[in-house]
Formats: structure tokens, C-alpha cells, sequence
């Protein structure tokens, strides 16, 4: 947690400088201001300081304090390019998502995106000769690609590349969701309204984001000392469902579940539905995404709000910081948003 914090103290400060707020000329806040305008710990601005000095942002004049280094004016973030994994329409919402947010960032930097839409392989080796011959100054890819067999040539020249939304377990640089906060908000949320026996509609469970977002709502779970029961985690066969209306039909059923993506959730309505069961008067269901169903609003369904906007937005951010400052930053991690509705009944 501790981590996390400097590091959000780091990404304000690093922007208000990058945003002019702080004259080239003078020298920063004191760290004690620093520390009360931040709302922070002096121990956390001396780190972020340093952290500072190493992107080579600022300098420092011993028994003076600290300036702002000269950023030069000619490295801005200009031409990238950007590539899909397979089809974008088959991402739905959330690619479209994704890419208005990258357009939109990209707008405010007057930066131009050459982006790749076609099934034909873009040979990462034509990417590199684009990269030395300067007709791009980086790469953004949109899910799905594997940096262990996929991108040693792009790291071989050099070359500033990030994933965004990355859903693999991955070390290549990224702007994802943090998986497992998601389960754990969930998981919150239902003990907070007074459940205790959970159940799950999970997602594959031997896909990465669906064991961290499992991972995270048990952990959320066992700080209430609730353990969630192998028969309450139903998961897909080949798409469908078929334990879940066992699971509803049950004689100690769960009083809520959790569905991984809001399409789930609408198979969970559709059984209910059948079965005669009334969400939330009989049980409650939250889900996660607020972009696979389109009625989920009108339906009343309480879920996570996966900021695709955002995703697309801060990946663009990441490579302009990599272009501008010449060093790889740390991915970024974004959390979902409750948007609550009417499908959990508060039952403590």
C-alpha cells in the first residue's frame, strides 16, 4: 500500500511539473510544503525527489533545494503506432472504448496514431524499420499479445511498446485493470450488505484475470471469515452454465452471487427468470465491466465499471512518458468503479 502511494504522489508531482505549474527558474516548494500540498509524508517526497533525479526532471543544488532540469522541447510525443489483435469489432464496447480513449489523448498531445485494423501479420521486424527510420516513435498494442514470443525484436532495437488492457501475466509494460481489487470490491460490498454465503459465476478459471479476480474475492471474504464453498463457484462449460440452476435450486442456496462480466450476469437473470427466482427479493447479484450488457442499466444491475476510456487514455501517457524521458516507467494499474443499482439487497 505504501508503494502505491508514493507512486500516485510520483505521477502528480512528475504531471504538475510536465504541466508548467512549477517555474523552471525557481526552485520547488520546500519538502515540508511539498509534504502538505500533497498531503503526504516528507519520507515519501524525499523518495519521489530522488526518483525525480533519476528521470533526470529535476536537479538538485546542495543546501538550496531542488530545480526543474531543462526538458527538451524537441521530444514530444508526435507519430505512434497502434495495433489490434485480431478484429476490433469482435472487442465490442470494450475496444471501441479503449480506442476513443486513446484518439482522445492522442488529440490533446497533437500526436498522430497510425493504427492497423487487418488480420495480416505485421511482422514486428517492419515495426523496428518504421522505429530507425523515425516514421514512428513507439507502439501501443490492444490486448492479447504475448511479449515472450512477440516482441524480442521490438526490445532487441529499443523500441518504446506497451499493451493496453493487458489481460495475460505478462512483464511487458501495460495499462491493465487490477484484477484482483475487483474481486475484492465485490467481495466487499456483498459482506458489507450482510451476505455471507457467496457464490461465484466465474470466467475460464485457467485465464490470468479470472484466478486474480477469484484470488482477490476470497482474500476479501476471509477477512470476514467467510470461506467461499468449492460447489458456490460455478464455472463455464463450453459457454454455458449448467450448474448454476442446480446451484439455485439448492436447499441452502447462496443469498448472492458475483458474476465475472456482466454477460454472465445476464445468464444469471435469464435462469432466475426461469426458475421463478427474484433478484434481489429471492437472492442478489453484482457483476463486474458495465460494458457486455447493454440493458444491465435498465435491468438494475449493480456492478464494477471497467474505465476503458481511462485504459486507452493513461496507455498513452506511459508511451509518452517512455518517449520523452528515455526510460521505461512502470505500468499502470486503474481500478473499477462501483456504479450501484438496484440487484443487491441489503440483508444485515
Amino acid at each position: 500500500m505504501a508503494r502505491s502511494h508514493t507512486v500516485s504522489v510520483l505521477d502528480k508531482i512528475r504531471g504538475d511539473i510536465l504541466a508548467g505549474k512549477y517555474c523552471q527558474v525557481e526552485f520547488l516548494p520546500s519538502e515540508r510544503q511539498l509534504a502538505e500540498f500533497y498531503d503526504t509524508g516528507r519520507g515519501v517526497i524525499r523518495t519521489v525527489l530522488r526518483k525525480l533525479r533519476e528521470e533526470n526532471l529535476i536537479y538538485l543544488i546542495p543546501d538550496r533545494g531542488a530545480k526543474i532540469a531543462d526538458i527538451e522541447k524537441k521530444r514530444s510525443l508526435e507519430r505512434f503506432f497502434l495495433r489490434f489483435s485480431g478484429n476490433i469489432t469482435s472487442k465490442g464496447t470494450e475496444g471501441m472504448g479503449i480506442l476513443t480513449g486513446i484518439c482522445a489523448s492522442a488529440a490533446e498531445n497533437n500526436a498522430e496514431v497510425v493504427m492497423s485494423f487487418s488480420d495480416k501479420k505485421l511482422f514486428m521486424s517492419e515495426l523496428t524499420a518504421r522505429y530507425a527510420k523515425g516514421d514512428i516513435q513507439g507502439l501501443i498494442f490492444l490486448e492479447g499479445w504475448d511479449r515472450a514470443t512477440m516482441f524480442s525484436a521490438l526490445e532487441t532495437a529499443g523500441v518504446p511498446y506497451l499493451i493496453a488492457n493487458q489481460e495475460l501475466n505478462d512483464s511487458a509494460l501495460c495499462c491493465q485493470m487490477d484484477f484482483r481489487n475487483i474481486g475484492r470490491q465485490a467481495g466487499r460490498y456483498l459482506t458489507s450488505k450482510g451476505h455471507r454465503h457467496i457464490g461465484v459465476i466465474a470466467g475460464p478459471l485457467d485465464n490470468y484475470l479470472y484466478q486474480e479476480i477469484l484470488a482477490g474475492f476470497r482474500g476479501a471474504l476471509a477477512e470476514d471469515e467467510i470461506t467461499l464453498a468449492k460447489n458456490d463457484i460455478i464455472e463455464p462449460q463450453n459457454g454455458q452454465y449448467p450448474d448454476l440452476k442446480r446451484a439455485l435450486l439448492a436447499s441452502e442456496r447462496p443469498t448472492a452471487f458475483f458474476a465475472m462480466r456482466d454477460h454472465r450476469a445476464m445468464k444469471f437473470y435469464d435462469t432466475c427468470r426461469n426458475l421463478g427466482v427474484r433478484i434481489p427479493e429471492d437472492i442478489s447479484v453484482i457483476s463486474y465491466d458495465n460494458i457486455t450488457w447493454p440493458d444491465a442499466e435498465h435491468i438494475g444491475l449493480t456492478t464494477l465499471e471497467q474505465p476503458v476510456e481511462d485504459i486507452g487514455r493513461e496507455a498513452v501517457e506511459l508511451l509518452k512518458e517512455w518517449i520523452i524521458f528515455g526510460t521505461k516507467p512502470e505500468s499502470k494499474k486503474l481500478y473499477a468503479k462501483l456504479i450501484e443499482r438496484s440487484s443487491v439487497k441489503d440483508i444485515s
